[in-house]
């Protein structure tokens, strides 16, 4: 599938000449006809449809008129070069401030160079759009940054079909801070790759009920961050859902505090110093599906200071962490109420593969029928199932 929407086609039937002609008359609709070396698209002029263009399509757009079709705003009607060395910072600020609610933020494939950081509130609904991996946002000691609105103004947001890189001094590619605010909520991350050598590569406060679909992060000192609400101090995340992508090369693959609702489907986390890292109080973690590997201290650890509760992690494959600790562990346990751990395979271990490493901090929880070593048999040698202690 394309990394944009097909070109939609009018099924209709032709109408005449005069039909037309009385059909325009009769509406508000002013049509900008382009030059004649554009290809001219059959559109669907019903309220609320869209028309897609392609990428040739959306490159030969240029006039002042053309940058905007259906709620999209083409980055190189406003100047952006995109060539990998031109600044094209201005460029993206004038089609930020362009873009109205509702719009789509367009950019063609190419390299784009940015100085300044990127930010604006969540108030309008404005989303970012790609033509995939060929199209690279390459932020300089800068990053893209959405920021939370008044309460009752956030709107829907999506960000997809990107490459996301950040040099230079550290902090995050893309930030989702509603922090300063009421938050931002109903937002979605989808088929973006993500590189921030010095910092995170997607950093989250204060934000809720989202979607992350097939996210690769990369080479980042943190893969995924989320802090707690600066405002609150309480929970940073209520409703998340991640689904496919993958955490690779990072110091922190994920580091996770105060977590209210973390559902993780299908999602690869390799070849990190430390895999996921929950800790104050993580609750609501599933972990389904997931395929961990060559992490060297550990795949997934729960810590205190106070216990989490409702976390469970099923169906995953893990391989020893084969790192510098005496008696390396995929899972650690310091804190936890009615947890679950069951139905995973744990591969190539000669010691516990899941470690309880605070019995008083443990209250209710289980462990049953994983696998080890592709045989079925009790983890760390014995089935335990946790009552009050």
């Amino acid at each position: 599938m394309p990394p944009w929407p097909p070109l939609v086609k009018d099924r209709r039937p032709r109408r005449t000449a005069s039909a037309i002609i009385r059909l325009l008359s009769a509406s508000f609709l002013i049509l900008t006809v382009p030059a004649a070396s554009h290809e001219v698209l059959t559109a669907d002029l019903e309220v609320g449809s869209s028309t897609a263009l392609s990428a040739a399509q959306w490159s030969a757009s240029r006039g002042p008129n053309e940058s905007l079709f259906h709620g999209y705003v083409n980055v190189q009607s406003f100047g952006a070069k995109g060539d990998g060395e031109t600044d094209d910072t201005a460029a993206f600020k004038r089609a930020l401030a362009s873009a109205s609610d509702g719009s789509t933020i367009f950019v063609p494939p190419g390299t784009y160079r940015i100085t300044q950081d990127l930010s604006y509130p969540a108030t309008r609904s404005i989303s970012w759009r790609g033509a995939g991996l060929g199209s690279v946002l390459s932020f300089i000691s800068s990053g893209l940054i959405l920021t939370g609105g008044t309460e009752g103004t956030e709107k829907r947001l999506t960000i997809e079909a990107l490459k996301i890189q950040r040099q230079g001094s550290a902090g995050a590619a893309l930030s989702l801070d509603g922090a300063t605010s009421v938050g931002l909520s109903r937002w979605a991350l989808r088929d973006l790759h993500i590189v921030s050598v010095a910092g995170a590569g997607i950093y989250i406060e204060g934000a809720w009920i989202g979607t992350m679909d097939n996210i690769v992060v990369t080479r980042s000192k943190v893969g995924v961050q989320i802090e707690l609400d600066r405002e609150s101090r309480n929970t940073s995340m209520n409703a998340l859902t991640v689904t496919g992508g993958e955490v690779q090369a990072c110091i922190d693959g994920w580091r996770i505090k105060g977590v209210a609702g973390l559902t993780m489907l299908g999602h690869t986390v390799e070849g990190n110093v430390r895999g996921i890292t929950a800790t104050n109080t993580p609750r609501g973690i599933n972990i389904d599906g997931g395929y961990f590997e060559h992490n060297r201290a550990y795949d997934v650890s729960f810590e205190g200071p106070t216990a989490g509760y409702g976390n469970s992690i099923r169906d995953s494959v893990f391989f020893a962490p084969g790192g510098d600790l005496a008696t390396p562990s995929s899972i650690l346990l310091d804190v936890g109420k009615n947890f679950t751990i069951e139905g995973n395979s744990f591969i190539g271990y000669t010691s516990s593969a899941v470690r309880i490493t605070d019995t008083v901090g443990i209250t209710t929880g289980v462990v049953r029928e994983n696998y080890l070593n592709k045989t079925p048999a009790e983890v760390s040698g014995a089935r335990r199932e946790f009552g009050r202690m």
